[in-house]
């Protein structure tokens, strides 16, 4: 048996395609085999997605989006298929170029993919 997503038979595991939280059960009609990486995807994706669903802010919105469009990105089939799964939070850092500020490494505002508010204390409070 292979990863219905990727086609890898290295590490699978049983995904409920329903969640459990949703009152999914491990029965044949609502499971599927991922492999590890791509199990990992589809819930952070899972995570994401719901967190988006109920963000009104615009500023958090650009967020979410932003690291949803990155997780997709550097979680196509091929690619979790070659190296495994890529964690946004611990390997983002690698991807874009970082400038040291007094509360930790961020990237500069101005290759954000949105407008911080110039009032915004989140910038300097938000560990890395």
């Amino acid at each position: 048996m292979d990863c219905v997503r990727c086609g890898s038979d290295n590490k699978l595991e049983t995904d409920r395609i329903i969640p459990g939280i949703e009152g999914g059960e491990y029965v044949p009609e609502n499971t599927r085999e991922l492999c590890q990486g791509c199990h990992k995807y589809r819930h952070e994706r899972d995570k994401i997605v719901a967190t988006l669903e109920g963000e009104s802010q615009p500023d958090r919105v650009a967020v979410l989006r932003e690291r949803l469009r990155i997780l997709d990105e550097q979680n196509e089939p091929e690619k979790v298929k070659q190296r495994g799964y890529y964690s946004y939070w611990n390997d983002y850092q690698v991807i874009l170029p970082r400038e040291q500020t007094g509360a930790g490494i961020y990237p500069p505002k101005e290759q954000m993919a949105f407008d911080w508010p110039e009032t915004s204390s989140r910038v300097s409070t938000i560990p890395v």
